[in-house]
């Protein structure tokens, strides 16, 4: 008998079944408070990982006039959400795990989830020293929960990948690409090192501006390398969208550059350590069967990566949008998909459950962040739930774990002397299960 079991055979023996009911909604309120806490944030990464969306990092804007303050999520944290079962794990990972940190970007190869770079809240001990952009990476084995941090060498002499966040990064074979980015310029004494097509537009007084440098590392030897760019490039930008394909196609989709929040698309041939770009609609184009420019938006592969999803965003006239989009890779022809829009959502992330076919939207925000609070214009900034967008009809799987459970009074005698395997089974108990959160 289960513990879950005991603690409710034991409740009703000396309370009664009034207990065992509290139990229940104690356990449904715990799950929304999880549900919350994956939501309630921006900056952060979310990710896919075998059957599951790990999501980390990012922080939560303070609502409260009198407190700009922001608060970090914790960075030895995952949250953890299986879309077939419903349900929330958190996992406190232990080992040398980044500091706090939003704007990272993140990729998976083979068990580990990579986080790179972002602007980080750094500390000296336990006292807080200052906020900066990082070029640091760090990994989390999902098989053992330990971070570690990478320490690469470099293909070029006393030259370090450029300090950045809302950066993008994918992952083909067993390199990590890393492109653009928001923050400080090269060094003045290696800035003539990098590829010549690389370049940086500055911003603000400290310096800090957009890039489009690209930088590769090499999960086998553990190292840096920045590859020559051919091509239409890209221009320098920041909270751009990316996808790559398992043939090493990459397609970058708009982003921000100084005042200008871009709607062009470009796509990219992976070849050793040659990138070739081709612009296929330009920023200067702009008509209605097209994405309006955008930043901070999301850029999802699905049904097999015939079709990337792209929903939301931040326009140039400062306007949450809600729209959904989608990209045919094939003839790269947009489609808008207007049953899928939802609420406004930005700087937000998506992940893709294959099994379920639908696209989760993760946190962000759906008003103008840089609109201020004032005394008659308090804003609730986070997003308390995902969305779920539906490519396709449920699986039926899903419908048929929702049936069994719903009959599971009737269905009792028959799944005790049925031939199910057991890793069916185990799903039907857990889906029963499915308010519940699982702390590790």
């Amino acid at each position: 008998m289960s513990v879950v079991k005991k603690i409710r055979t034991f409740l009703r023996s000396v309370l009664g079944q009034r207990a065992v009911t509290l139990l229940k909604k104690r356990r449904k309120k715990t799950a929304s408070v999880m549900a919350e806490k994956m939501n309630r944030r921006v900056g952060h990464v979310s990710i896919t990982y075998k059957d599951v969306i790990v999501c980390w990092g990012g922080y939560q804007k303070c609502d409260d006039l009198n407190n700009a303050d922001e608060a970090y999520c914790r960075p030895d944290e995952i949250v953890v959400y299986h879309p077939v079962l419903k349900t929330y794990t958190s996992i406190l990972a232990k080992g040398d795990f980044p500091y706090p940190t939003s704007g990272a970007a993140a990729v998976v190869h083979d068990d580990n989830i990579y986080i790179i770079f972002g602007f980080t809240r750094f500390y000296n001990g336990h006292i807080f020293e200052r906020h900066d952009n990082s070029n640091s990476i760090y990994a989390l084995n999902m098989s053992t929960y330990i971070w570690r941090k990478i320490e690469p060498t470099s293909s070029i002499e006393g030259v370090e990948p450029l300090r950045a966040d809302k950066h993008s990064a994918w992952v083909h074979k067993n390199k990590i690409y890393i492109f653009g980015g928001y923050g400080p310029p090269p060094d003045y004494y290696s800035q003539d090192k990098y590829p010549r097509n690389m370049a940086f537009v500055g911003d603000q007084p400290d310096g800090r501006g957009w890039n489009n440098h690209l930088v590769i590392y090499d999960v086998e030897t553990n190292k840096l390398s920045w590859p020559n760019m051919y091509g239409e490039i890209p221009c320098p930008r920041a909270a751009m969208s990316t996808v790559c394909t398992s043939t090493g196609k990459v397609f970058l989709f708009g982003g921000r550059v100084a005042s200008g929040r871009l709607g062009d698309l470009y796509v990219a041939d992976l070849k050793d350590d040659r990138v070739f770009w081709k612009n296929l609609y330009p920023a200067s184009l702009v008509v209605p069967s097209l994405p309006i420019g955008r930043s901070w938006s999301s850029l999802t592969l699905v049904d097999n990566e015939k079709r990337a999803l792209l929903y939301g965003g931040f326009d140039s006239y400062e306007r949450p949008l809600s729209d959904a989009w989608l990209l045919d890779l094939d003839s790269c022809a947009w489609h808008r998909i207007e049953r899928l829009d939802r609420c406004p959502r930005l700087w937000h992330s998506s992940a893709y459950s294959a099994t379920m076919s639908k696209v989760f939207l993760i946190g962000g925000v759906q008003e103008n962040l840089f609109q201020p609070i004032t005394p008659d214009r308090n804003i609730n900034w986070h997003l308390e739930a995902m969305d779920i967008l539906d490519l396709s009809p449920p699986p039926l799987l899903s419908l048929a774990l929702e049936s069994t459970c719903e009959n599971i009074d009737l269905l009792k005698p028959a799944l005790k002397t049925s031939c199910l395997p057991q890793t069916l089974l185990s799903l039907i108990q857990a889906h029963r299960q499915k308010d519940r959160v699982i702390w590790i």
